[in-house]
């Protein structure tokens, strides 16, 4: 697929300068939704409210950034609640959420 400036959603010569190589078992969630799944906000508004004081952090790192891509064993705190990003095809029928919490 294109966009209208005629670029490629992927880039079909692995290895050329500057492509990223694609990785089909790659599977992402956005912040804003883990936060929700997790538990570690009650709605979209406070995951948006918090993540937005900064009071949210991946990995120890503040995290302003509500659409952040989170992928397995990301580490999203709030309020000193940990929760680790676990979206493995095997967890997902255990799991539903795609989290732990420690």
């Amino acid at each position: 697929m294109t966009d209208a400036g005629g670029r490629s959603d992927i880039d079909p010569s692995p290895g050329a300068p500057g492509a990223e190589e694609f990785d089909p078992g790659v599977t992402v969630i956005r912040l804003g939704q883990f936060l929700k799944l997790a538990g570690l906000v009650n709605s979209g508004g406070e995951a948006k409210l918090r993540i937005g004081d900064g009071e949210v952090t991946v990995n120890g790192t503040v995290e302003t950034r509500r659409r952040r891509q989170l992928k397995n064993g990301d580490i999203v705190a709030v309020d000193g609640t940990e929760a680790v990003v676990d979206l493995t095809d095997d967890e997902a029928a255990d799991d539903a959420d795609g989290a732990s919490t420690t």
